[in-house]
């Protein structure tokens, strides 16, 4: 009698649409959307920094976001974990799971919160001189970052409620839950920019209060009917089991940021030798064209992941392999039209954060070598993102970190003592088409094995 509930349960619920191309659109589009506006957060930020404050500034704000990024990659972390678990649990018609796994996300929040703020204000200086900055930009990012990290815990709240909700099937709520709060934070920074003559500290101002805004925007859904989840906040519930499994399926979405992060640490030191602060002025534009292509792929794997975990729980193969094949293909357009973009168009690209004709000329030039290997880009998240979904931890957590940690870095400190800035460019292409081809033999050696337990009659 309870097996054939669950069935029912799994049979009816929105992830179980048989129209996989149609589904995958419902979850990704709005996903990509959302995920596209959030990049607006350090677009908008860096535009109106460059053309209001300076090339300084832009530098400011390049060596204050590999903090931001460890933040938010524990809001993923927790997000992209507790997700895959609840779409799992939901796949199984085993909501009361679901709820627990939840719960302990939310403890989760508030603990890494916590930690974030009050760590990085006792060491704000140090770590951004650790992060690159020079004398000549320490007094702005430490007015920058002084003020965001106030929001530590909100960034990771939104970051995992957007998640979740779309475990549930739910993205186009997360959409407009992370559209609203990009909106937000336009509008501010434009007010207390061009109104009230703030500079670098209304932008900051702007940030942390479109992520307040957008995080109680999520606590309307998960208080409506619309949630199978509930709040529910008490020590009691925590259990060191969920949270391991939490930290065990989403520590690979964490090391990708984790490992950018120290990408960036090691890239910001090496351009600031070899280029001074104009090369970090010109990487932090580039990162954040980059980020804004990045992110609409990044909206597909996770539209891509709820509806592979949920088939994965359901043990249906077929949906399984044909969910990823159609999102690896459309994250792959997007990355040949972006570089398409970026080879055609460098400098009018880059003018968009700046007149500065030193910094057009060089970032013109160095944001064609970055994107290069940039039509792998999508090949490779949608892979490592499947790897998440079916509740493999290992090959997801070697395929996050493949591209940064194993072959970027090093040629970070390799490179340059051959060719100087240069070289610091053309590391980046050089581990995109390695990373790729490393992804690609670890999926061709899962599907097998999943085709031989369909055989086998574990999978339908």
């Amino acid at each position: 009698m309870v097996a054939a509930r669950m069935n029912k349960m799994t049979n009816n619920h929105v992830l179980a649409n048989d129209n996989i191309g149609k589904l995958l659109w419902k979850l990704s589009l709005p996903a990509m959307v959302g995920m596209f506006v959030m990049a607006l957060y350090n677009i908008v930020d860096t535009i109106f920094v460059g053309h209001m404050v300076g090339t300084n500034a832009i530098a400011a704000l390049t060596v204050s976001f590999p903090v931001q990024m460890i933040v938010m990659g524990f809001g993923i972390m927790n997000g992209v974990g507790s997700a895959s678990l609840i779409s799992i649990s939901l796949g199984e018609g085993n909501s009361e799971k679901a709820n627990h796994i939840f719960h302990n996300a939310l403890l989760l929040i508030l603990f890494l919160g916590f930690f974030f703020t009050v760590t990085i204000q006792i060491f704000l200086d140090k770590i951004l001189v650790l992060f690159g900055a020079g004398p000549d930009i320490l007094p702005i990012s430490r007015l920058y970052l002084g003020i965001v990290t106030w929001g530590a815990t909100f960034q990771i709240a939104a970051m995992t409620g957007n998640n979740i909700i779309r475990s549930e099937g739910q993205a186009k709520f997360a959409m407009i839950s992370m559209t609203s709060g990009a909106v937000l934070n336009i509008i501010l920074d434009a007010v207390f920019i061009f109104i009230f003559k703030m500079g670098v500290r209304g932008v900051a101002i702007a940030t942390l209060s479109a992520q307040i805004f957008q995080t109680l925007f999520q606590f309307t859904y998960f208080n409506s009917k619309k949630s199978a989840l509930n709040y529910k906040i008490s020590l009691r519930e925590l259990k060191l089991p969920i949270i391991s499994n939490i930290f065990r399926i989403g520590v690979s979405s964490f090391l990708r940021n984790a490992a950018g992060s120290l990408m960036m640490i090691i890239f910001n030191n090496v351009l600031r030798i070899q280029g001074g602060t104009l090369a970090l002025a010109a990487a932090g534009v580039i990162f954040r064209v980059l980020h804004f292509t990045f992110m609409p792929i990044i909206g597909i794997a996770q539209g891509m992941q709820p509806i592979v975990g949920f088939n994965f729980g359901a043990r249906r193969l077929e949906k399984v392999v044909s969910v990823w094949k159609k999102a690896a293909f459309r994250a792959t357009v997007i990355s040949v039209v972006a570089f398409i973009l970026v080879m055609l168009f460098p400098r009018q690209i880059i003018s968009i954060f700046s007149t500065d004709e030193e910094l057009l000329l060089m970032a013109g030039k160095a944001i064609r070598i970055m994107f290069a290997g940039s039509i792998v880009i999508g090949f490779q998240v949608t892979g490592a993102t499947f790897f998440q979904a079916i509740n493999k931890a290992k090959p997801a957590l070697i395929l996050s970190i493949s591209r940064q940690i194993l072959f970027l870095i090093p040629l970070l400190l390799l490179l340059p003592r051959f060719w100087g800035l240069n070289g610091a460019w053309i590391a980046h292409p050089i581990s995109d088409a390695v990373s790729a081809i490393i992804t690609g033999v670890f999926l061709w050696r899962e599907i097998r094995l999943l085709s031989a337990e369909r055989s086998a009659g574990v999978f339908k």
